[in-house]
């Protein structure tokens, strides 16, 4: 819908009515096309004007909602972390996820196993991370090993090693020589793909 309202606005210079829309989109019911409407409004895609006595949309401009998003680096490998088949492409996500941080020194994450499923973290989540070369004991990390690999895993300094814990029990701990670690970044947030786990 708010791509035909787009679309339809930079063609003609003025918005769509609702009957305009429910035609084009093969909507029957007007209330239908207002709840849709209520939907983007609230997500701050659109907003709705009353001008003498009926009610137009207006678009924000792109920079207001350049505002509300952002656009980070998105890092995706194989299921077993090789970084030799990483796929970096840039994702979208609200701004207020970063607070201070700029978009800059933040990427994602997108989750391979069920390994930190009891810090409510699953296979195809996206986890959001401040890029960050070193990490407090117990936070939640992405690192790169020695092998090219990357993982995701709870940090712990042991001396001369680093040992990477899940938050699983069918999963084992990993640990290598520190020097063989390089933290990428520290945990900050979490997406989920709607319906896409019933944990």
């Amino acid at each position: 819908m708010l791509d035909y309202i787009t679309s339809f606005v930079d063609r003609n210079g003025y918005e769509p009515s609702y009957q305009q829309i429910a035609q084009r989109l093969g909507v029957s019911s007007k209330g239908g096309i207002q709840r849709h409407i209520v939907a983007l409004e609230n997500q701050g895609l659109l907003a709705r004007r009353r001008t003498n006595g009926s009610f137009g949309i207006e678009i924000p401009s792109k920079s207001m909602s350049s505002d509300l998003v952002c656009s980070i680096e998105l890092i995706e490998v194989d299921g077993n972390g090789s970084f030799l088949v990483v796929e970096r492409s840039p994702m979208p996500i609200p701004r207020f996820m970063l607070g201070e941080i700029p978009a800059g020194e933040v990427f994602a994450y997108k989750v391979v196993d069920d390994s930190m499923i009891e810090q409510q973290i699953c296979e195809d989540d996206i986890v959001v991370l401040e890029k960050r070369n070193y990490a407090r004991r117990g936070q939640t990390v992405v690192v790169e090993t020695a092998d090219g690999k990357t993982r995701l895993g709870m940090f712990h300094n042991i001396g001369t090693e680093v040992e990477l814990r899940c938050a699983n029990p069918d999963f084992d701990a990993a640990t290598f020589p520190a020097d063989e670690v390089t933290v990428l970044g520290v945990m900050r947030g979490l997406l989920r793909p709607a319906a896409s786990h019933s944990h």
